[in-house]
């Protein structure tokens, strides 16, 4: 949601606050969501989709989850600015 690239990068980084925190995903005038499960060797796995709406982006993103891990979940999902 923010106005400009600079500043919705600025914004991620200071809301991880975690020096290895990546950007891992840019997007405009759509919609992203971050989704995670448990993977085969019990770890967390981690998936970014894209969407046109936010139910969008949601269901795909569990879509893409499914396919390398269980119990998946969204963690954050959002829209820019059009």
């Amino acid at each position: 949601g923010s106005a400009s690239k600079q500043a919705a990068i600025d914004l991620a980084m200071q809301r991880c606050g975690d020096a290895s925190c990546e950007i891992v995903m840019q997007y405009s005038n759509q919609c992203t969501a971050i989704g995670y499960g448990i993977d085969k060797k019990g770890k967390y796995a981690w998936q970014v989709s894209a969407g046109l709406t936010k139910k969008k982006a949601e269901r795909q993103v569990l879509t893409d989850c499914s396919k390398i891990a269980k119990n998946c979940k969204v963690s954050f999902s959002e829209c820019s600015l059009p």
